[in-house]
């Protein structure tokens, strides 16, 4: 597959059409409504595949130090760009999600770049997990990427809890997810389960384990939003499975999130 150039030409494809809608809102360049959907929709279907790629080829594609790097501060650009106001205006939030969904995989599959991520992709991460639907949308499809990028964002900043960090780190992260659980009226059960499945990860070490943060979570009064929130999404849960918005298997991994989620703040009340 390497040697056909399949993967780099499918990376080709979604850095050109990203390049051009970054352009185009430089120039103040209008992309008739039509062909911006139909270009982000080529982003959509680019990203699995590279994410794929990623996950499939780790010994024989970007798996050098030098591009793994490269391709991250490459979509990173991409990101930054889409948040600059001055040239966002052509760049939909779907192909933000489609870039988050590469980076994630990138970050979980290329292990070398966890110790390289600096405070400035913190900072990146910790704002697409803030994210909101804009008030003035009225769309469906930007809600379900709003929630894509999220639960990437949720599952990146997972990766880099596994690692040892120092507590001022651990502090940012859990203020981020206790933003998204205290607006647990607006959070997608899909995104709350993501949520609370970290917080469980990240507050289950051992006394004695070097990335044991007891002392954060006692603080931000993290048992006690879990109290709050865990019935809410036990309720989202259901009405999600007797409307039909989400499947058998994503229901019943939630379902898993909640009772765990319920053993967990036992757990924690009897330490």
């Amino acid at each position: 597959v390497v040697a056909s150039g399949l993967p780099d030409r499918v990376l080709a494809v979604f850095g050109s059409i990203f390049m051009a809608l970054v352009n185009s809102g430089k120039n103040n360049e209008n992309i008739h409504p039509e062909v911006l959907e139909d270009l982000s929709e080529v982003l959509s279907k680019c990203s699995p595949c590279l994410g794929n790629i990623t996950c499939n080829l780790q010994n024989s594609w970007k798996c050098d130090e030098s591009d793994v790097f490269a391709m991250w501060n490459d979509f990173r650009q991409c990101l930054q760009a889409a948040k600059d106001t001055n040239v966002n205006g052509n760049i939909p939030t779907s192909a933000i999600a489609a870039t988050l969904s590469i980076m994630a995989a990138f970050l979980r599959f290329r292990p070398v770049l966890v110790k390289r991520v600096n405070k400035k992709d913190l900072e990146m991460i910790l704002s697409f997990v803030r994210m909101e639907v804009p008030e003035n949308s009225k769309s469906d499809d930007e809600a379900a990427a709003v929630s894509d990028i999220q639960k990437d964002a949720i599952g990146m900043l997972g990766i880099l809890c596994s690692e040892p960090h120092p507590s001022t780190v651990n502090e940012q992260i859990c203020d981020a997810f206790v933003t998204l659980l205290q607006r647990a009226q607006t959070t997608t059960a899909a995104v709350m389960g993501e949520v609370i499945n970290a917080l469980m990860d990240m507050y289950s070490a051992d006394e004695e384990d070097a990335n044991n943060h007891e002392a954060v979570f006692r603080s931000k009064g993290v048992l006690n939003i879990f109290e709050k929130t865990v019935p809410i999404l036990k309720e989202k849960i259901r009405a999600d499975e007797s409307k039909g918005n989400a499947s058998y298997e994503e229901v019943e991994f939630l379902k898993e999130i909640g009772l765990n989620a319920t053993r967990f703040i036992r757990y924690k009340k009897g330490h």
